[in-house]
């Protein structure tokens, strides 16, 4: 049978846990029966194969997903649009691919749980739907937007740091003089 996962943008999918190069259509011979794949990031989806090598899927995931039926299985994904452009950061990794996080982008996602994540920032997770929709933890409501259609506004929180230098001086915590540096390879 034939994988066609190209449109997801990742490097490699696993299919019943070999790792193959999702850049471009590939064959696998499979046994007949249930069958599983993921890709970074992603979570677990499952298909069968009949015994005259065709393959099933859940019925929900139609368009996700194309080639019931046949021996050719298309993993299209749902069209999601990211926006995280207020956060000031120039890329955006999702589920293992860095995107250029300064305009917002669309990105093929299976419906199920998520995650992203930005230069020195913390793993965050959100789900799509079959539908292709989008869902995340009520908490987060405001730093992410977008629940229940198809784009993500990842907003943050408004924080103010001040540095207290000021205030450090006021107290009498001065910051300590550097003095001379000397770099023991260059000034010997």
């Amino acid at each position: 049978m034939q994988i066609d996962a190209g449109v997801l943008g990742q490097a490699s999918l696993t299919v019943d846990g070999v790792a193959l190069d999702a850049t471009s259509p590939f064959s696998v011979q499979l046994i007949p029966g249930s069958q599983h794949w993921f890709y970074s990031g992603g979570t677990y989806q499952y298909f069968s194969v009949a015994a005259d090598g065709t393959v099933d899927y859940d019925p929900a995931l139609e368009g996700a997903l194309t080639g019931r039926g046949t021996s050719t299985l298309a993993i299209n994904g749902r069209a999601v649009q990211i926006d995280a452009g207020v956060l000031g950061q120039a890329s955006l990794t999702m589920d293992g691919v860095a995107y250029d996080a300064t305009t917002p982008f669309t990105v093929q996602l299976i419906p199920g749980s998520q995650h992203w994540f930005y230069s020195g920032g913390t793993y965050q997770y959100f789900s799509v739907a079959a539908d292709g929709t989008v869902d995340y933890d009520p908490a987060l409501e405001g730093a992410l937007t977008g629940r229940g259609t198809s784009t993500l506004a990842i907003n943050g929180r408004a924080v103010q740091i001040d540095a207290g230098l000021d205030e450090l001086d006021q107290a009498g915590l001065q910051q300590p003089e550097l003095g001379n540096v000397v770099n023991k390879e260059t000034d010997s």
